[in-house]
Parts: C-alpha cells; sequence; structure tokens
C-alpha cells in the first residue's frame, strides 16, 4: 500500500487541490490514516496465519465501514470541532463540550440477539455456566405503535429488566458526557422531554419531574446540592425563522475524477479456444468418407456420445488392447450410452479413424494433449487438443466433433471450428518449431473427416 501511494504520487495529489493548507493536511492524514488501516489488515492475517491480498484488503475496509471504525484522521489543529459518540468521548477533556441529542429514544437490547447470564454465584472455573444467547425476532419493520405482541414484549419481566439496564447505561453514558468539558457545558434541548432525560429522574420523583436546568434568561445559577456551590448557568432561546445563508465562496467544491462516459473494451487475459469464431476465409481443402452413418438407438444426448466415442478412440490408443470389444463395453456402461449404440458400431468409429491415422502416416499418436499458448496481443490460451498425430513432415490436428447432421452439412459444420483448429495449429508450431500439415474435424457418428485450411 506504502509503495502504491509512493509510486503514484498520491500526496503530491492531494496537495494540488486547492491551496488551502489546513485542509491539506487533513488530507495528508486521511493518507495516512489509510496506511494504518491496512497495517491493521496485514498484523491480522500475520495472526491468523493466512496471505494478506488486494482483495482481502477492499473486504477489511468494508468492514471497517460497517463497523463505523473507518473514522478520518483527526486534525491537528487546536481549534478543530470533534463530533464525538458518548463511548468515544471516555478519557478525553475538551475545554467546551456541546452535548446533543438529548431528546431521542434510548435504545435497548430487547429486540435482536440478546446475552442472558446470572449475576450470582459466578463460578470462575466454568464462566459461561448460566450464560445463553436469546434472539427475538420483530417481525414489523419500522411500525412502532398499536402492535400487542410489541407491547406485551416490552411490558413484560425481560422487556422491563432490559429497560432498566438500558437506562442504566445511559446514565452512565450521560455521566461520562457531562463531565468532559473543563469550562463550559452546553445542553442543545428542543424540549425538555426525551428519553435521556427522563432515565435521570430518581425513583421517590412526581409524575411532573424534570430535570433542574435553567428555564428562563433570570435563571444565572444552578442549585445542585446542599454543601455544594452553585452552577453559574446562562440560558439561551434560540429561534430560526428562516435557513441561515452561508458564505459560498468560502466554500471549496472537492476535486474528484470525471465520470467514464464511454468505457474502453478490456480484452479477457485466458481465452478458450473451443470458444473462438470462425474464420471467414477458412475453406474445406479436402473431405474424406470414412464410411456409412453409424446406426443410434433412441434419443440420445448426443454430447455424452460424443464423449464416449472421444474415449473409447483415447484409451485404445494409450492402451493398445488386444481386445477392444471388452474395452468398447467398458467405455459405453461408464458414459451411460449403451443403450443408444451398440459395442459393434462403436468398434466401427474405432477402426475406421485407425485406418485413417494410417493414411496419414502416423508415427506417434497423442491424444488429449495440452496447450498454454500466449498469443501475440498477449491473450494466453489454454486447451486441449483431442488427436495430435506426428509424421515425418510434422504434424497433424484432429478434433472431434459428435455432430449428427447430414453429409451434406459436413463443410458447413467444419468451418464453424475454424477458429479453434487456428488457434491450436499456431500453439503446436510454436511450441514444437514444427509445421502442422493439416487440421482436420472428424464426424465420427456420421464418418467423415474434413481438412480445413486458413
Amino acid at each position: 500500500m506504502h509503495q502504491a501511494i509512493v509510486s503514484a504520487g498520491v500526496n503530491q495529489a492531494v496537495l494540488r487541490w486547492d491551496a488551502n493548507a489546513d485542509l491539506a493536511k487533513q488530507r495528508l492524514l486521511n493518507v495516512e490514516q489509510i496506511l494504518a488501516f491496512a497495517e491493521e489488515y496485514e498484523q491480522q492475517c500475520k495472526n491468523q496465519g493466512v496471505a494478506a491480498t488486494a482483495v482481502g484488503l477492499l473486504f477489511w475496509f468494508e468492514q471497517l465501514h460497517k463497523d463505523d471504525n473507518d473514522a478520518q484522521a483527526e486534525s491537528v489543529q487546536s481549534n478543530a470541532v470533534k463530533l464525538l459518540t458518548h463511548h468515544g468521548a471516555k478519557g478525553l477533556e475538551w475545554p467546551i463540550v456541546i452535548a446533543l441529542d438529548l431528546e431521542s429514544h434510548v435504545r435497548n437490547n430487547l429486540w435482536g440477539v440478546l446475552v442472558k447470564e446470572k449475576t450470582q454465584d459466578f463460578d470462575i472455573s466454568q464462566p459461561l455456566l448460566g450464560r445463553k444467547i436469546e434472539f427475538r425476532l420483530f417481525p414489523f419493520a419500522s411500525q412502532e405503535k398499536g402492535i400487542p405482541f410489541k407491547e406485551a414484549v416490552e411490558n413484560s419481566e425481560a422487556g422491563l429488566k432490559e429497560r432498566k439496564r438500558a437506562e442504566e447505561e445511559t446514565k452512565r453514558l450521560l455521566y461520562v458526557s457531562f463531565t468532559r468539558p473543563r469550562d463550559c457545558l452546553i445542553i442543545a434541548l428542543s424540549s425538555m422531554k426525551g428519553e435521556w432525560l427522563t432515565s435521570l429522574k430518581p425513583q421517590d420523583a412526581g409524575k411532573n419531574w424534570n430535570l433542574s436546568l435553567p428555564m428562563s434568561v433570570e435563571d444565572t445559577h444552578l442549585k445542585v446540592s446542599d454543601g455544594l456551590d452553585d452552577i453559574p448557568v446562562l440560558f439561551k432561546n434560540l429561534q430560526q425563522d428562516t435557513a441561515p445563508a452561508f458564505d459560498k465562496q468560502g466554500i471549496i467544491v472537492p476535486h474528484w475524477f470525471n465520470d467514464i462516459i464511454e468505457k474502453t473494451p478490456k480484452q479477457a487475459l485466458a481465452i478458450s479456444p473451443s470458444y473462438q469464431p470462425a474464420i471467414a476465409s477458412a475453406k474445406i481443402a479436402e473431405v474424406i468418407k470414412l464410411g456409412e452413418r453409424i446406426s443410434l438407438k433412441g434419443t440420445p444426448e448426443m454430447g455424452h456420445l460424443g464423449e464416449a466415442i472421444h474415449a473409447l478412440i483415447a484409451t485404445s490408443v494409450i492402451n493398445q488392447p488386444k481386445e477392444p470389444r471388452t474395452l468398447a463395453e467398458k467405455v459405453l456402461n461408464r458414459y451411460a450410452v449403451s443403450e443408444h449404440i451398440s459395442v459393434e458400431e462403436a468398434l466401427v468409429c474405432l477402426e475406421r479413424f485407425t485406418k485413417f491415422t494410417q493414411q496419414l502416416g502416423a508415427q506417434r499418436i497423442v491424444v488429449e494433449y495440452p496447450i498454454e499458448y500466449r498469443l501475440p496481443n498477449q491473450q494466453i490460451a489454454t486447451g486441449w487438443i483431442d488427436v495430435l498425430i506426428e509424421t515425418e513432415a510434422g504434424y497433424i490436428i484432429v478434433d472431434h466433433k459428435s455432430n449428427p447432421k447430414s453429409q451434406a452439412e459436413w463443410q458447413e459444420n467444419a468451418l464453424k471450428y475454424s477458429g479453434q483448429l487456428a488457434l491450436y495449429k499456431s500453439a503446436v508450431e510454436a511450441s514444437t518449431k514444427k509445421p502442422v500439415l493439416g487440421c482436420w474435424v472428424h464426424f465420427a457418428v456420421t464418418g467423415g473427416c474434413l481438412r480445413v485450411e486458413f
């Protein structure tokens, strides 16, 4: 992360956004904060024994945002205004503190996940004894009033207990916030009613109890308790009928990059030969009829049938069995196509393909030949050549197809694979430094082989 920031000149870029020195310092601090978050992620990965990745760092940033832990770096200016929660203010002090939103509701954990525990008879040897987790689902979304079920739960023993716990927690948070100022505490209220304020109500107080705060400009002192000095106070009633006018000239519009109107298409790094488009200039240079169309029973799934014939040819080339019939039976059963093609018809496909390779002068036959080829445009093609035949003069590529269409459609179908065969040809010639003499499409079911030229 640090190397990327330095290499990209991020610090120099943010300094050029405007001439305001204070804003520039804050932005530099935010860059340092990002580095700190990245270091936390790396340390977390180290503790867990996993690799730190760029994708993992992005997920880390996302989780920080969800947990509201992605705050900006604190300003170094002495006159800065800091906005914090009650929890975030613990242990800190400022000359002036403004307490806001005290009219809001006190939130409790009655709905959702709640940990229940025994407060007495704690056994240190069994710290989880008597503890359990409860989950109360609130199925009414944002509706708050007029729900008997909700009222019944909130007024139950568990609901009242949770309300009491939340009120006690509210008192502790108010104590934290009210004791943060060194010189002046400002309590901004739109009304004297609110659950935060009423949480301070003593148990023996009457129904009309209100927090002892100045209520008019005549109130200049606040009596806290007997034996303690009065606190000087000031009451102000602020009314704002219209929205205040802001000095727009002093507002600096943040700089950001323009939206992308037209996206530039990007080529894929990895490509599959099988999905290469046909070459418009390709043509059929030779057609060899191996035999008649084999008989099929029922309506087989041609993909599975083609894989079975392909597997029979491949295993026969590799194993050279003395009894190919046994091998054929195993392969057809393995691919669950024995009810659609007989062993005899499968052996016909094998025998005539074997004769075809002999006619080509095959010295060595390799099946399922893997390739990984980097194209001139730096794309990487990976795939498998069905059959690679080595002859004295060079190589011949054969691609099996299970297309059941008639002989009249051979040429049209074979040309569809011209892009795939051309890529295979380039890969073989680049890796072996030998020429590819021909690229053939083998229609095993209909009994034909067609040589494609580019």
